[in-house]
């Protein structure tokens, strides 16, 4: 999301909007101090600099259409996996408690057609005040020559062989559990293959466990946090790029990897179809025997020639930012025809 927003306003800049950003940390760091600040402070201070047109960048801020003028607000929702995914009611009541204001605004940003759906279906949005709106992905994103791949694999000490590689998050809608399965049946048939999982965290203590019951510590890498420029090797470093996720808001991580000129091993019937579209490999994220299926029927194909490569990067070359900016600058201006509300 943070990426969202920086590229976004970055890409507004250019096309001449003019744009003032509102975004105050609170001045103490305690859960507490944070908590008030968000549901208190934040908000007010917000009515207090809003402008002609407001865009509420994150839906976990829907609460600020009760303070903002909600004729004049647009609000980016990127996803809302937590009414399908989250296991503590508590915590469901109250993210459903928020999103509900997202009916509020003047007009919903989402970043796919899966997510707009979810609006339909669980908040009862009226279609008319969707949008839908893909992300984009940055240059850097790209194939990189032999010698700078072999500097990231020197970096991490990757191994010769086949590599797998997965970057997300831990939460259950992810499928952790699900792709080391099928990397397990990957081993069995090729011995010289490689996890090589990055995220913002390691792996929790039950998928760790899983990890040692499959036995499949000796072929697992794990790197936590790269900067983008490792991103981008390790992506081309990469045979296969797998993300058998049960749900996602867009799926930015597929995306990068397309821009590297990665095959990529998805899940079907989600937003993943809308990224990778005619070039990516699908699979049932709930069979595992399908997903290994999939990893495999990419590593029997031919090392990927530079035609093949170049389907992949002109897939993604379809989305980008400078488009989200103008799509996004057109919503703002549709909200001066708006009627007015009652």
């Amino acid at each position: 999301m943070d990426r969202y927003a920086d590229s976004l306003i970055k890409h507004l800049s250019i096309a001449n909007c003019q744009l003032s950003t509102f975004s105050l940390e609170p001045p103490i760091r305690s859960s507490r101090v944070n908590l008030f600040w968000r549901d208190q402070v934040y908000p007010r201070l917000a009515k207090a600099h809003q402008g002609g047109i407001n865009h509420v960048l994150d839906h976990s801020y829907a609460h600020l259409l009760n303070f903002l003028s909600p004729r004049k607000t647009v609000i980016t929702c990127h996803d809302l996996i937590p009414l399908e995914y989250e296991k503590d009611p508590v915590i469901v009541g109250k993210f459903r408690s928020l999103v509900s204001n997202l009916t509020k605004a003047a007009f919903i940003i989402a970043d796919s057609l899966s997510t707009k759906e979810d609006l339909l279906t669980k908040l009862s949005v009226p279609k008319e005040k969707i949008e839908v709106i893909y992300l984009g992905v940055d240059p850097i994103f790209r194939p990189l020559l032999p010698d700078e791949k072999a500097r990231v694999a020197n970096k991490y000490s990757l191994p010769e062989g086949r590599i797998i590689m997965s970057h997300s998050n831990t939460l259950a809608y992810k499928n952790i559990e699900g792709m080391l399965r099928a990397f397990r049946e990957v081993l069995l048939a090729n011995d010289l293959s490689y996890f090589v999982r990055v995220g913002t965290e390691p792996l929790t203590k039950t998928q760790r466990n899983l990890v040692w019951e499959l036995g499949i510590s000796d072929n697992l890498y794990e790197i936590i946090n790269p900067s983008d420029e490792e991103l981008v090797g390790l992506y081309n470093c990469a045979d296969v790029f797998l993300s058998p996720s049960f749900k996602e808001g867009f799926g930015l991580t597929v995306l990068q990897s397309l821009a590297c000129g990665t095959p990529v091993v998805v899940s079907s019937g989600t937003s993943l179809e809308e990224i990778a579209g005619e070039v990516g490999v699908y699979a049932d994220p709930t069979r595992v025997e399908e997903i290994a299926k999939a990893i495999l029927s990419v590593f029997s194909e031919q090392p990927a020639t530079v035609r093949g490569k170049e389907a992949l990067v002109r897939r993604a070359s379809g989305f980008t930012w400078e488009k989200t900016a103008r799509e996004t600058l057109e919503v703002y201006e549709s909200i001066n025809n708006l009627p007015r509300l009652r």
